[in-house]
């Protein structure tokens, strides 16, 4: 019932063997990745993400259930999120229901769904003072997606200006200290033994990528029209479709009731649109000049994160105007609007191949250590491990000796072999064809091409001087912050019962 994947996205499949091999600790430096990866400056992340999967499946779930509960709980999460915020029934739709969110589902961006999720229930715990739980809030916040936690920091902080809460600044550094002492176990290693931003590489802090990234103009941005919708295809731009005109037409409306209610939501909203364009004009230099200048701004390559702010706005500011009017057939007739942008949609669904399992079976068979090279890159149901490292490049022209198997995909989401953004399978018999004529062909299997490296040398791992010294601190540091966790979780438990 449940042996299908959404096959489109970028969601790595964890094969069961895979989630077996996880470790309860983090894990800094993955042998499984390439010729050795650095995971620290992503480790936010990876390891409560790669924890929690492993606890899921430790009770008994197999992957292809705890995919489909994970999305299950980003949308239920951002309905619950969207309606404590704005106390409204219409704005879980608005929120949970937009081409941005739906293209982070399709796009397989677990993380940042789960942080577009929880961000309005964060910026609401906020407006209150409770500094432990805020923090305990922010630092799941930061679990999610850390750049989505700096523009809620952004958010909250602009929140505190508009309504001159000026009492509310220092409860929120104390709230910030409690999230830190949570997430230790990358905080330490990061700034005791960290080599510096050299290693994001030039693509991540180039600012000349800003305007091949810069995908949404002012008019997509304005009307919360993510700009790859509906298929998600990176880099294919459509044009806008006028009818989602009518949104910020609806929510900026608000403004003419002159409620001080709504002035940092619309605020927030113009922000949110004005960032989201990247580089694109009008003022498109603002955009380049704080991603050169401005601490932790080099985290928005992709501007589109800045849509979370306008969906934020949006869904206070639309459903204001509606209950101004106080009419139920506005009500309907936006509901029934706001269903009918979201036609097109486009999800893949797949079931997993039978030859990727054989490749699979046959690589945890092999237990000579080798890279497999995936040409021109890997599909998700690609298997790799410790034993057998993923490598990927766009032809084989310099294979290294540690490369034992090569690899062309099947492309079942048809993502991969594509000419002028439609999937064209000529172009993946030429591949095949040409590494037929280099390398002997595994005749085992007909969809997946399988090809051996007759110069094969077993692999070699060099782990950095400094990996063990991170890795020590981040044992360490996840000690701290469990100890932090259940400290401050006490401390809320007996406070309210104490109330």
């Amino acid at each position: 019932m449940f042996n299908w994947y959404f096959a489109s996205g970028d969601l790595e499949f964890f094969w069961a063997d895979k989630i077996q091999s996880l470790s309860w600790l983090p894990n800094v430096f993955r042998r499984d990745l390439g010729f050795g990866f650095d995971t620290l400056l992503s480790l936010w992340l990876e390891y409560p993400f790669r924890l929690l999967i492993k606890i899921l499946s430790t009770v008994g779930l197999s992957w292809f259930v705890i995919e489909k509960l994970l999305w299950l709980a980003v949308f239920a999460i951002a309905v619950y999120s969207s309606h404590k915020l704005t106390k409204s029934w219409i704005a879980p739709i608005i929120y949970a229901a937009n081409t941005y969110i739906v293209l982070l589902f399709t796009g397989g961006q677990l993380g940042v769904a789960f942080a577009y999720a929880l961000a309005p229930l964060v910026l609401f715990t906020f407006t209150q003072k409770n500094v432990i739980g805020n923090g305990l809030w922010f630092a799941l916040l930061v679990a999610c997606d850390l750049r989505i936690a700096y523009l809620i920091l952004g958010a909250i902080m602009l929140y505190y200006v508009v309504e001159k809460k000026s009492n509310y600044v220092f409860p929120l550094f104390q709230s910030l200290g409690v999230a830190a002492s949570v997430h230790l176990y990358w905080i330490l290693p990061t700034i005791l033994a960290s080599r510096g931003t050299a290693s994001l590489g030039e693509q991540f802090t180039n600012p000349g990528m800003l305007k091949f990234l810069s995908f949404a103009d002012f008019s997509h941005a304005l009307s919360l029209l993510h700009p790859n919708w509906p298929e998600n295809l990176f880099g294919k731009i459509y044009f806008l479709q006028p009818e989602f005109l009518v949104i910020p037409i609806v929510a900026f409306a608000a403004l003419l009731f002159r409620d001080k209610k709504i002035r940092f939501f619309a605020l927030l909203a113009l922000i949110g649109v004005f960032f989201a364009k990247g580089v694109n004009g009008p003022f498109g230099g603002v955009f380049s000049w704080m991603f050169t200048h401005v601490p932790g701004f080099v985290m928005f390559r992709d501007p589109t994160k800045f849509y979370i702010l306008s969906a934020i706005g949006y869904s206070v500011l639309i459903p204001f105007v509606l209950k101004k009017l106080n009419k139920p057939v506005f009500y309907i007739l936006f509901a029934f609007f706001w269903i009918c942008t979201l036609r097109g949609i486009h999800i893949v669904t797949a079931e997993l191949p039978r030859e990727y399992r054989e490749l699979k079976n046959m690589l945890s068979a092999d237990t000579v250590p080798s890279r497999t090279l995936w040409i021109p890159q890997k599909e998700n149901f690609a298997f790799y491990s410790d034993t057998h490292p993923i490598v990927t490049a766009t032809d084989a022209a310099a294979i290294d000796p540690s490369v034992k198997y090569v690899i062309v995909p099947i492309d079942v989401a048809h993502r991969i072999f594509l000419n002028n953004y439609a999937f064209d399978p000529s172009i993946r018999a030429r591949l095949v064809a040409q590494l037929t004529a280099v390398f002997p062909r595994n005749t085992s299997f007909s969809d997946l091409a399988v090809f051996e490296n007759p110069n094969f040398t077993t692999m070699r791992v060099a782990v950095p001087a400094d990996a063990n010294r991170q890795q020590n601190l981040a044992n360490i540091g996840v000690g701290i912050s469990a100890g932090f966790l259940v400290l401050w979780s006490l401390w809320l438990f007996f406070t309210r019962s104490s109330l």
